[in-house]
């Protein structure tokens, strides 16, 4: 055997953030995904990679616009 060491295996392709985001959802809005994701045929992961990047781009539209995208009146957990 050679004393050559091996890279690390990396899963995640060039570019992509080491940190992931945590997402968490009620057990509705799980199912809700999951059924959204199956239906498409992809992974829960790639569905919510998908359904974030939309989001962002709405977001940042609506904020273009001048109207306020999120309410932060309504009790808004920020734990």
């Amino acid at each position: 055997m050679s004393d050559m060491r091996k890279s690390p295996v990396r899963y995640a392709p060039r570019g992509v953030a080491k940190k992931q985001i945590a997402l968490r959802l009620l057990a509705p809005e799980l199912a809700k995904h999951e059924s959204l994701a199956s239906r498409q045929g992809s992974s829960s992961a790639a569905f919510a990679r998908q359904m974030y990047l939309r989001g962002v781009t709405s977001f940042e539209r609506t904020l273009s616009k001048g109207g306020a995208a999120v309410s932060t009146e309504c009790g808004v957990n920020r734990a």
